[in-house]
């Protein structure tokens, strides 16, 4: 895991502003991401020539075209034998790569038997040899996630690609005759300046209406974009290239007769094992998130499964209702053996403490305040030496596992289909308490399920909303703080097996990853996700959705798998807690805080005056869409009129 930083001239007489000193300080700009060792190679497509800088070199160097830049977070191979920029042993192909090959242990056996010779132990020299070996189909028989430029001495061009889903980041622009790419926004606008791209004001009506961002692979800058996930394509000379996809998810579901009940728990197993014991793969010490949720509690129970002793971390919230870690004791209890059990406990708030520094490196506006408290855990695992963090995340998105979101869909999908037992199983069993046949709940959920589709779903007890549940409430116009001017793009899809791929691709995932890249990797910190292995994607993708909501159960699939391995308090449990955070208290007591940042800010989507007028009411009633506004604010501060978000809180705001 790592940052890379590069740039192609797009003609000779142009990219005045590309320079070694140009790349040293996109690096720079990365440093975070990658402490341990940085790079830069430069490329001359005419000449054929190619040169690596020494550490710090900033002069013009030799005549080029081509820079390709890495700072390493060494994980894999920590020797000097993994630097990057990293050449074939016959020179004809350099790479900078930011990820992990989890599979490099099985890929290097196949290639030494056909003839290749390593020289390192090294993920990177997997990916080159294999790329050597298969050309672009070497992206196929990647298990991992990366985002690479390769530069072909042969083809003299240069090669971008991405993993599967997405979660390695890759940005380009275009500027001043220069393509530009790298891993983090504030990388390219390092070198173009920072108003070198205009705001793109769609992007804030769609943030503000959906609280995502990055849809489609467009950003909140107006000409910088993510290269596409699961594709690759070759750089031509006037800097366009046209993706090619190389893998997608499967087309269709199977249905039960086709995939029986017995076949699918079988397969999750062993895809989930194997998914959890390649990502231990490491040459650093390794920890685990146990939150006492189902989805981080399946990893450690798969994990304890390769023999190997782990340690896990779970938060308490001593005192609070929300607090899970008696939970994820029991897993623990149950893998004593195997897991060394840490408890964590946060801090209290610090989030105006820390955020000119964490606006600013997240780039863009974000969906709530707690990402600053996720990335206080991985520091404190960080302080205990831990580098790579083993986490649930895509677990509820590819299993089914968000209530608002996927029961009702389903529910109109069953009646659709005339699947009447599921219908009503789901209808009468979802929930606490179960509901009596033909009681007053169950004939309202079967009345919405076979009459018109209610996005506002039915909220069953014990269950929680999605943070994304929260939605603009009508205000009156002299309260309403906003003054768009585009109105918000079309959502995900309200179809559910139309949903959850939305969700898996351009929608909820594709911001989970954006989002939380830059600060995992502002400690730095390694996130490996499991569930977001491709072949157990595949999977979920392609087994019925009955066995995903079922019986009344969400994620149904998982817990049946994982019932003989995970105390059944674990697996049976249907009060979803997710990450407790007490947004409308929070919102309050931020009043001053923010006002004070904020004070004669002229935010051109931001009617301030209105804001201070509707601030209590958003704060009670919609404390996460109050947020969305003022993520809004603080980041047009800091990272569109470069001004620091500092000040001293004002004593009234009102």
């Amino acid at each position: 895991m790592c940052g890379i930083a590069g740039y192609i001239r797009l003609s000779p007489a142009s990219g005045d502003g590309a320079s070694p000193a140009t790349l040293l300080r996109m690096i720079q700009e990365l440093r975070h991401r990658g402490p341990d060792d940085q790079g830069v190679t430069l490329l001359d497509r005419c000449t054929g020539r190619a040169t690596d800088l020494a550490a710090g070199v900033t002069g013009p160097g030799m005549p080029h075209d081509v820079a390709l830049g890495q700072c390493r977070f060494s994980i894999v191979d920590l020797s000097a034998a993994g630097h990057q920029p990293f050449w074939s042993a016959d020179g004809l192909v350099c790479v900078t790569f930011n990820g992990e090959i989890y599979n490099h242990v099985e890929l290097r056996s196949e290639l030494e038997k056909l003839g290749h010779v390593f020289r390192s132990s090294s993920d990177t020299e997997v990916l080159v040899q294999a790329y050597r070996r298969w050309g672009t189909e070497c992206f196929r028989r990647f298990v991992g996630f990366w985002a690479i430029a390769l530069y072909d001495v042969s083809r003299r061009a240069v090669l971008l690609s991405r993993d599967r889903i997405g979660k390695a980041p890759l940005y380009v622009a275009r500027h001043g005759g220069v393509l530009w790419f790298a891993s983090e926004i504030p990388a390219i606008l390092s070198a173009t300046g920072r108003n070198g791209f205009a705001v793109r004001e769609q992007a804030v009506a769609d943030f503000m209406a959906h609280a995502w961002r990055d849809v489609r692979h467009q950003t909140f800058y107006e000409g910088i974009e993510s290269f596409p996930n699961a594709c690759f394509a070759w750089v031509r000379a006037d800097g366009t290239f046209e993706p090619r996809e190389y893998w997608r998810l499967p087309a269709r579901r199977l249905s039960e007769r086709e995939f029986p009940i017995e076949e699918a728990i079988g397969e999750f197993r062993r895809r989930l094992a194997d998914a959890v014991a390649v990502r231990m793969r490491a040459d650093v010490p390794i920890g685990f998130e146990l939150s006492g949720g189902l989805d981080s509690s399946c990893l450690v129970a798969a994990a304890a499964g390769t023999g190997h002793r782990m340690n896990a971390y779970t938060v308490s919230f001593v005192g609070t209702s929300a607090d899970e870690e008696h939970y994820a004791r029991l897993v623990h209890e149950r893998y004593r053996d195997s897991v060394d059990y840490t408890v964590l406990r946060l801090p209290t708030d610090h989030f105006w403490g820390e955020v000119d520094e964490y606006v600013g490196r997240i780039a863009e506006p974000f969906h709530a305040p707690n990402m600053l408290t996720n990335r206080t855990i991985w520091r404190m695992m960080a302080a205990r030496g831990i580098r790579v963090s083993i986490n649930g995340a895509a677990g509820d998105e590819s299993w089914g596992g968000y209530f608002h979101d996927y029961y009702q869909p389903l529910l109109h999908q069953l009646a659709r289909e005339g699947n009447l037992g599921q219908l009503v199983s789901n209808c009468r069993l979802f929930g606490e308490p179960v509901h009596k046949l033909w009681s007053a709940t169950l004939l309202r959920r079967l009345g919405q399920a076979l009459g018109q589709y209610n996005s506002a779903g039915d909220p069953a007890g014990g269950y929680l909303t999605s943070s994304f549940g929260s939605r603009p409430f009508p205000l009156p116009d002299e309260l309403n703080p906003l003054r768009l001017r585009r109105s918000p793009g079309a959502g995900p899809a309200r179809e559910l097996d139309r949903m959850l791929v939305d969700h898996m691709g351009p929608w909820r995932m594709n911001y989970w990853l954006r989002s939380a890249n830059p600060s995992y990797m502002s400690v730095p910190t390694e996130l490996r996700c499991p569930f977001l292995d491709h072949r157990l994607v595949e999977l979920a993708f392609t087994v019925p959705t009955t066995y995903l909501i079922r019986d009344g159960w969400l994620k149904w699939l998982p817990r049946a798998a994982m019932a003989e391995k995970l105390p059944p308090e674990i697996v049976w449990r249907k009060r979803k807690m997710g990450f407790p955070f007490p947004y409308e208290q929070w919102a309050i007591d931020s009043r001053a805080h923010f006002f004070g940042l904020v004070s004669g800010l002229d935010c051109p989507w931001v009617d301030q005056a209105r804001l201070r007028r509707s601030y209590d009411r958003l704060a009670r009633s919609n404390p996460l869409f109050l947020w969305r506004i003022m993520s809004l604010c603080l980041w047009w501060k800091k990272c569109v009129l470069g001004e620091a978000l500092t000040c001293e809180p004002l004593r009234s705001a009102a």
